[in-house]
């Protein structure tokens, strides 16, 4: 299942070397439930709500031997999304990944390089569809291909984590704000500040959650203090999406 720039047409039929450039959102997996069906968890992982923005990273090796060339790429929702459809895959009859590995804490987003394909660091790409391919031997058939609809304004992402990281914060700032996003951060006080005040940061931020369409953690090294902790919470109890800059 991949993010396509480009729509392709239900039925299309290519060598899986060939694949036109894409960024993949699930690896291959098997299911004993129709393409239907399976198309309906898309829209229950609501995939296609909203669009995909791609930031382009850097190089790297994937493959068996390290041989095949992708460029890694960041979203403010793609590990969201990818998190979402495994868990709504994963409820089919008779799911199974083909390479379980590659799949929730193993996924890593990222666009594969061939001759006909180039992408630039730092480079910002929006995907047009989610596609769907059933795989045979060395051939790839487009089984489902579906419009990501387009949100009346951009999305919207609150930045949670400890005061002592303001400038990883502002950095994921930066990233989100060239990536499209609205981006609500934290109150920098920049200096000691009274009980009353932090109170009255504390509960502006709740506020922030409340405007936010998911929230991003930045934490450095794993750490989340006690105020990001009910920050967390509080933005699961009001359902909102929650990911992490680095894993809890």
């Amino acid at each position: 299942m991949v993010a396509l720039f480009e729509p392709m047409d239900v039925g299309d039929r290519f060598a899986r070397s060939a694949w036109p450039a894409h960024v993949t959102l699930a690896s291959n997996f098997l299911v004993a439930e129709s393409v239907e069906q399976v198309v309906e968890a898309v829209h229950d992982a609501r995939v296609v709500d909203r669009p995909l923005a791609f930031r382009i990273g850097r190089l790297a090796q994937f493959g068996p031997q390290r041989t095949v060339p992708v460029r890694l790429v960041d979203s403010p929702h793609v590990e969201d999304a990818h998190q979402d459809l495994a868990h709504h895959l994963g409820r089919l009859r008779g799911f199974e990944a083909d390479e379980p590995s590659h799949w929730r804490e193993g996924y890593r987003a990222h666009l594969t390089l061939r001759p006909s394909i180039a992408a630039f660091e730092g480079e910002i790409r929006t995907a047009s569809h989610v596609a769907v391919a059933r795989l045979d031997g060395e051939t790839a058939e487009i089984v489902a291909c579906i419009e990501i609809g387009p949100m009346d304004r951009p999305e919207i992402v609150c930045l949670c984590g400890s005061a002592r990281f303001v400038e990883e914060m502002r950095a994921a700032n930066r990233a989100l704000t060239f990536a499209g996003v609205i981006v609500l951060a934290p109150g920098e006080a920049g200096e000691l500040i009274s009980h009353e005040q932090k109170t009255l940061l504390d509960a502006l931020h709740l506020r922030k959650i409340d405007l936010a369409d998911r929230i991003l953690v930045v934490n450095p090294g794993g750490y989340i203090g006690e105020s990001t902790r009910t920050e967390v919470a509080y933005a699961h109890a009001a359902g909102k999406p929650v990911s992490f800059t680095e894993p809890v």
